[in-house]
C-alpha cells in the first residue's frame, strides 16, 4: 500500500500512478454521463429553451433574446458559450449536450486540481470520483442548463484564488481570476459572494509579507473588462445599464406575504394577479424595477419576518432533493435516482462538516476553498432556493469532505501492523 503514502504527500507534481488514476476517474466519469445520455432526452423547457433561443438569436443577430423576446433576463454565459460549438456544428440540442458532457469532465480534472492543492493527492483523487458521479451533475447531463458551466468556472476560479498567496506572478494569477470570476458572473449573478475567496487569499499573501493592492487591482479590472460590455449593450438596449432584469423577479418571489424560503410560482404573489398586464405596461426594466421596490418595502416592513424567512432559506439551501409528486410519472428508476442523489448528498455534507471541525489544522488554501462555499451559500439567503441552485456548490463541498476521507485513509496505513 505505499501508493497511499505516495498520495498522502503534500508536495510534488502528480506522479504517474497519479494521472493514471486520475485517467480512470475521467473514464469512469465518461461512461456514466454517456450512459445517461443514452436513457435522458427530455426537450429543452423553461430556462433550457430560453438559453438555446439565446445562443440561436446570438449567432442569427441582430440581438440575443429568449423564448419571451426579453433581452436582460436570463444569464448570458452560458449561451454565449454554445455560441461557438453551435457556429461549428450546428445551433442543435445534441451539441448542447456534448458541450455539457465536456464541462463535466472539466469539472472532475478541476475538483482534482482544486482538492490536491488544497490538501494533497489523495484528497483531490476523492473530490474528483465523487464530482464524477455526483447526481445533479449526471443526472442534468441533457438539460440545457447554466449550472453545467457554473460548476467548472466557480472550481477554476477557486484554483486560482489558492495560488494567490504564495505566487510569483500575482499580477497574472489575480488577472485570470478576474477573468474567469467575470465570465461566472455572466453565467450566474449567484456566483458574485464567492468572491470573498480572493480578499481570503490576498489576505494570506499579506500575512506572509507579499504584495497584494497590484493584485487586488489586476482582479477587479480583469472582471470589470468581461462584465462591462454587457452592462453597456443592456444600457443601450434596455436604457439603464442593468446586470440582469431577473434581479427584482427573484428578490420578490423569495420577499413577500406568501414567500416561503423556496420557489413559489409569481401567480400565486400579490403581485401575480396582473402581472402580465404590468409587465406588458412597464416594459422588462420597468417590471423589474417595480418588482425590486415591492420586495425592499415589504422587506422595511417586516424586519422580523425576513431575519426568519433568511435563515429558512440557508437552511433549505443544505435540504436533500429527495423524490417528489412528480416524479411519480417517471416511475421506479426516477425514484431511486432522486434516493441516490439524496443519500451522496447527505453523505458529503456530513464529511463537509467533519472538515469543518479540523478548522485548527487547514492548509491555507481550504480556507479559500470555504470562503467561495460560504460566499455562494451566503448569496442565497437573499433571494430563493432551489435544489439546483446548489450544484455551482457542490464540488466545493466534496473537496472538503474529501479531506477527512483522505486523512482516515492515510491514518489506517500508518497504524497497520507491519508484515511478519
Amino acid at each position: 500500500m505505499r501508493w497511499i503514502d505516495h498520495l498522502s504527500r503534500e508536495d510534488g507534481a502528480p506522479s504517474p500512478l497519479e494521472r493514471n488514476l486520475l485517467l480512470l476517474i475521467l473514464l469512469g466519469a465518461l461512461i456514466v454521463r454517456l450512459a445517461a445520455l443514452a436513457v435522458l432526452n427530455r426537450p429543452p423547457e423553461s430556462d433550457g429553451a430560453a438559453y438555446l433561443r439565446m445562443a440561436q438569436t446570438a449567432i442569427a443577430g441582430p440581438e440575443m433574446r429568449d423564448i419571451y423576446g426579453n433581452l436582460a433576463l436570463y444569464s448570458p454565459g452560458y449561451p454565449l458559450f454554445l455560441t461557438l460549438p453551435f457556429r461549428l456544428f450546428g445551433a442543435d440540442v445534441g451539441v448542447a449536450r456534448a458541450v455539457n458532457l465536456l464541462l463535466g469532465l472539466a469539472a472532475v480534472a478541476l475538483a482534482w486540481g482544486v482538492g490536491r492543492r488544497a490538501a494533497n493527492p489523495l484528497a483531490g483523487l476523492i473530490a474528483a470520483a465523487g464530482c464524477a458521479v455526483l447526481v445533479p451533475l449526471v443526472a442534468s447531463i441533457d438539460v440545457l442548463e447554466r449550472e453545467h458551466l457554473s460548476v467548472p468556472l466557480l472550481l477554476l476560479f477557486v484554483l486560482l484564488a489558492m495560488r494567490l498567496p504564495d505566487s510569483r506572478r500575482a499580477g497574472l494569477i489575480a488577472a485570470a481570476a478576474g477573468l474567469v470570476f467575470g465570465y461566472g458572473l455572466l453565467t450566474g449573478i449567484s456566483s458574485l459572494f464567492a468572491g470573498i475567496a480572493v480578499a481570503v487569499a490576498l489576505w494570506q499573501r499579506r500575512r506572509a509579507g507579499g504584495t497584494v493592492m497590484a493584485p487586488a487591482l489586476a482582479f477587479a479590472v480583469a472582471a470589470a473588462l468581461v462584465v462591462a460590455p454587457y452592462i453597456a449593450r443592456n444600457a443601450a438596449k434596455l436604457g439603464a445599464p442593468v446586470f440582469s432584469t431577473n434581479g427584482g423577479i427573484n428578490l420578490y418571489v423569495g420577499n413577500n406575504p406568501t414567500a416561503t424560503g423556496g420557489y413559489v410560482a409569481p401567480s400565486d404573489t400579490p403581485a401575480g394577479r396582473d402581472w402580465k398586464a404590468t409587465r406588458a405596461r412597464l416594459g422588462e426594466l420597468g417590471h423589474d424595477t417595480l418588482l425590486k421596490q415591492l420586495a425592499f418595502e415589504w422587506m422595511a416592513a417586516h424586519p422580523v419576518e425576513t431575519a426568519l424567512l433568511d435563515v429558512k432559506k440557508l437552511v433549505l439551501f443544505w435540504a436533500p432533493d429527495t423524490p417528489d409528486a412528480g416524479d411519480a410519472d417517471g416511475g421506479g428508476a426516477i425514484r431511486a435516482i432522486r434516493w441516490a442523489g439524496a443519500a451522496q448528498h447527505v453523505l458529503a455534507l456530513a464529511l463537509a462538516l467533519v472538515a469543518f471541525a479540523g478548522w485548527r489544522w487547514w492548509r491555507p488554501g481550504l480556507w479559500v476553498v470555504a470562503a467561495a462555499l460560504v460566499g455562494f451559500w451566503g448569496m442565497h439567503g437573499i433571494v430563493y432556493v432551489m435544489a439546483r441552485y446548489r450544484t455551482p456548490a457542490m464540488p466545493l463541498v466534496l473537496v472538503l469532505a474529501a479531506v477527512p476521507v483522505a486523512a482516515l485513509v492515510a491514518r489506517r496505513r500508518s497504524t497497520a501492523p507491519l508484515p511478519a
